[in-house]
């Protein structure tokens, strides 16, 4: 084995790594540090990189797929942020669930500059909750939802044309504004 000791910072000696071929992996000791924009890379090639450039911090892989497993039974995936100072949980994807997603925002599909935006708005009597399909311009052309001061709407609207509703991919009713 070999091991690498420092000054601890209080007149002692502690090991910082130790490479042991005993059990045939490294250990680190204490906390590692790499400078701004060093990488850390994994695999022959260093095919997976994670680093900070001094401003923002990164991911890299360049081979294959990237896989976040949570291997402990129904533990979840939780995605934290900073929002305005306050920590949020933007997403949360429950394993007890079947992966169920949980997204704490409104939820954007974007696709070619076409939008489906599922939304929540307001509270207590003023909630409103729809899902909308916007243009490539942002402007909304049609949605489905609920709400009002009571809650007790259901509103399906479009705003490019006809409504029409289908059936076993028959036309069952024509709604013109």
């Amino acid at each position: 084995d070999v091991i690498l000791l420092s000054d601890d910072g209080s007149n002692g000696v502690t090991a910082y790594i130790t490479l042991d071929g005993s059990v045939g992996y490294t250990t680190v000791h204490r906390q590692m540090r790499m400078l701004d924009s060093q990488k850390f890379q994994m695999g022959t090639s260093g095919d997976f990189e994670m680093y900070h450039d001094g401003t923002d911090n990164h991911i890299d892989v360049d081979t294959g797929d990237l896989t976040i497993y949570q291997k402990h039974s129904d533990s979840d995936i939780i995605f934290k942020g900073n929002d305005g100072g306050s920590t949020i949980t933007a997403l949360t994807l429950d394993m007890s669930a079947g992966g169920s997603a949980t997204f704490a925002g409104d939820v954007i599909i974007d696709k070619d500059s076409a939008r489906l935006v599922l939304q929540d708005t307001g509270t207590g009597n003023a909630l409103n909750q729809w899902v909308s399909y916007r243009d490539s311009a942002g402007t909304e052309r049609a949605y489905l939802g609920y709400g009002s001061t009571s809650n007790s709407v259901f509103y399906v609207v479009n705003n490019l044309s006809d409504l029409k509703f289908y059936a076993g991919g028959v036309l069952n009713t024509t709604m013109a504004g």
